[in-house]
């Protein structure tokens, strides 16, 4: 028989065909060779996952289910190409036609735990019976309880959206804003004059024009500069806007919160500030991702529902989504950094695992110096995804100055731009000086 050249669309379980990506190949090639292709092309996403754990499924997706998410579980018409030793061509006597997908299952992230629960086989799911419905945003939804409670707890939970709105709709470079509360709040935010106040900077107008614009691929910036130099009060800035726009956002005000001992406690916080900020915004669908494995254990629940959130729902085709972790350089201060330690924060160190097919995807870390992970984490060839946060204009300092009846003086104003070069931080720190 002579050998075919094939052209197969694979899918991960749980997306959406748009999100399919193609591996080249031949039929004398194994299934067993197939599932080495298909986690290089995945890399760095797939990297924690050995191939002989990936289980594939040939499928015939037609009409409406393309334009939705495909989740094994519900296709009828599927079969699972169970034998790694088996040729290609006993599959596929010809190259498959446009309706032809492999469907791509991960292993559970709870069979990183020893949990190994057979979820392949359906009769075989963990037991759902003590889930409670929930009211996602388009209808009920059945979760375990252990989510309902932290959905419900209160805990981080933001101000009404359209307050946001009305503070950052029609927004102006020099103009002075008090945002009302987004659950967190970022180190020494408030501790100055201003209280809870600040201004709108030119770089704050230009960095969410940026992140809003459309674009082929995900969008990374890496905010680097001095400390005090406004950082901080830009990511958060850029997590209200997207907050205020309706955008699923994770916003973590301080990475160190995320430097924990377990992957479990991890997983805890991710979910906590995830749900707090998007509750309301949530779909059964989205749901139905952050719970695919039906997992029965509490923390089972997390690490899958977390999973689910840095690889699914902030990987967007085309919906714009936004993670902005402040304080991040705190992950790399150890002499393991933590993403190494614990796989799950891999995206928050290997910026290319931020899939180039997610168009909506926007990542912004921020940091003190960032000089480690720039060092060893930044290629030479993502260079431009860093960003300088310069000191404030002079429109704008003069603004914040002029707050500071004794440093605004006329016989000592230019003294002072001069002595704190117009970094925020500086004249906070000058002013309590003074007092």
């Amino acid at each position: 028989m002579t050998d075919i050249h094939l052209t197969l669309f694979c899918v991960v379980d749980g997306e959406t065909p748009s999100n399919a990506f193609s591996v080249e190949t031949e039929s004398n090639k194994t299934i067993g060779d197939l599932k080495k292709l298909i986690k290089t092309e995945m890399s760095p996403r797939f990297d924690d996952v050995a191939p002989n754990e990936l289980t594939l499924w040939r499928v015939s997706l037609v009409g409406s289910k393309k334009g939705s998410a495909i989740t094994i579980k519900t296709l009828d018409d599927k079969t699972e190409l169970d034998d790694p030793r088996a040729l290609l061509s006993e599959w596929f006597l010809e190259s498959p036609d446009r309706n032809t997908y492999i469907i791509v299952q991960r292993p559970p992230p709870v069979l990183k735990r020893g949990r190994e629960y057979e979820l392949e086989d359906p009769q075989k799911l963990p037991r759902t019976s003590d889930w409670v419905k929930y009211g996602a945003k388009d209808g009920p939804v059945e979760l375990p309880p252990v989510l309902v409670s932290m959905l419900n707890s209160g805990d981080l939970t933001p101000a009404p959206r359209n307050e946001f709105k009305q503070q950052l709709d029609n927004m102006q470079v020099g103009q002075q804003i008090t945002l009302p509360s987004i659950g967190q709040r970022p180190k020494h935010f408030g501790e100055g004059y201003q209280k809870m106040s600040f201004f709108i900077t030119e770089q704050m107008v230009e960095m969410w024009s940026l992140l809003s614009s459309n674009s082929d691929r995900p969008i990374r910036r890496v905010l680097s500069g001095p400390m005090g130099v406004g950082k901080s009060y830009l990511a958060l800035f850029l997590a209200a806007k997207a907050y205020s726009e309706g955008w699923l956002l994770l916003y973590v005000s301080d990475a160190n919160e995320l430097a924990k001992e377990t992957s479990g406690d991890i997983a805890n916080e991710i979910c906590k500030r995830f749900l707090a900020l998007n509750k309301d915004m949530l779909t059964v669908a989205d749901f139905e991702k952050m719970t695919y494995w039906h997992p029965t254990d509490p923390q089972d629940v997390f690490d899958c529902a977390s999973n689910s959130i840095l690889h699914d729902l902030l990987q967007q085709l085309e919906t714009k989504t936004l993670l902005v972790i402040d304080e991040h350089g705190a992950l790399f201060e150890q002499d393991t950094p933590v993403p190494k330690k614990h796989v799950i924060l891999n995206p928050l160190m290997q910026l290319a695992a931020w899939r180039e097919t997610s168009r909506g995807a926007r990542v912004v870390l921020t940091g003190t110096a960032h000089a480690k992970f720039e060092r060893q984490y930044i290629k030479s060839d993502m260079w431009h995804w860093r960003e300088y946060v310069t000191p404030m204009s002079d429109t704008v300092f003069d603004k914040l100055l002029h707050m500071d009846a004794i440093l605004s003086r006329a016989v000592i104003k230019d003294q002072v731009k001069e002595i704190t070069n117009r970094v925020p931080r500086e004249l906070v720190n000058m002013a309590e000086y003074s007092q």
